[in-house]
């Protein structure tokens, strides 16, 4: 079920990143005079800007960017062996965390100095915003790069499959996110003439790939847990702004606690 989509995908992923390759040594992204809207041409000339000048710059720019994104697709390639084993190694420990977990669980329960019921209750707690966190985060993330891909697809975009993918891999990079991956393939397209698909594509980046992010993570975990909207969206950004990446767990986890001890005490002071 899992095994075969993944060598799918990944065959396809592995061949669009040959596709561009290619393009970026054949010299694909060079900027031309002729692509730039006659109107910011004439623009540039009235303020009294060099226009080779911007063009050498842009040709700079864009030959940089893509020596860049080159480089990153390699690396990338490179380290999915090493994904593949880790994968491998995590799913291993994972069988004995299953298998022995709760015999873990007992002996933490049987040494800390709480009622019994209260510190299961306050696991539980615990383990239920974990998993829906995590769950979140993946639905976030293959959403976004879906959407990312489907998107990139309707403009015509080369290696709308690799795109879509790096998307949701840098989903759950605080701050920048998908935009890392969409935005310089919007100035790009911009820059290159291509302009109504550079703006649809910063459009669509910003108001309907990104927005997924902070409307659909709060809405997911605030509907299996008692988290409230506002609260799972201000521990996020907060747990983010203190832990980095791994704040989108650690947040919400803490707030949940947070709670379930405030409840826990006004029910014991009752």
């Amino acid at each position: 079920m899992v095994i075969l989509p993944s060598i799918l995908i990944l065959g396809a992923i592995t061949n669009e990143v040959f596709k561009i390759v290619s393009i970026l040594e054949s010299g694909g992204f060079e900027i031309r005079s002729s692509s730039i809207i006659p109107s910011i041409e004439n623009a540039i000339k009235l303020i009294g800007l060099n226009i080779d000048d911007i063009y050498k710059q842009l040709n700079q720019f864009a030959y940089s960017l893509s020596q860049l994104t080159y480089t990153t697709l390699i690396r990338i390639t490179e380290n999915i062996f090493s994904f593949i084993v880790s994968s491998l190694i995590m799913v291993y420990l994972l069988f004995f965390f299953l298998k022995d977990g709760e015999n873990i669980i007992n002996n933490c329960i049987s040494v800390f100095p709480m009622d019994d019921d209260h510190e299961r209750y306050l696991l539980d707690q615990f383990h239920q915003v974990t998993k829906v966190t995590i769950k979140g985060t993946f639905i976030v993330a293959f959403a976004q790069g879906f959407l990312g891909f489907v998107i990139l697809s309707i403009l015509n975009i080369q290696g709308a499959i690799l795109w879509g993918f790096l998307m949701a891999l840098f989903s759950i990079l605080p701050g920048i996110g998908t935009a890392i991956i969409w935005l310089p393939i919007a100035v790009f397209l911009i820059y290159s003439g291509m302009w109504v698909q550079g703006l649809i594509l910063l459009f669509s980046g910003l108001f309907i790939i990104g927005l997924v992010d902070n409307l659909l993570r709060p809405y997911l975990i605030s509907k299996e847990t008692s988290l409230p909207d506002y609260l799972v969206l201000l521990t996020t950004i907060g747990g983010i702004s203190l832990f980095g990446i791994s704040g989108f767990v650690i947040g919400p986890i803490i707030a949940s606690l947070f709670i379930s001890i405030w409840s826990l005490m006004k029910k014991i002071n009752a």
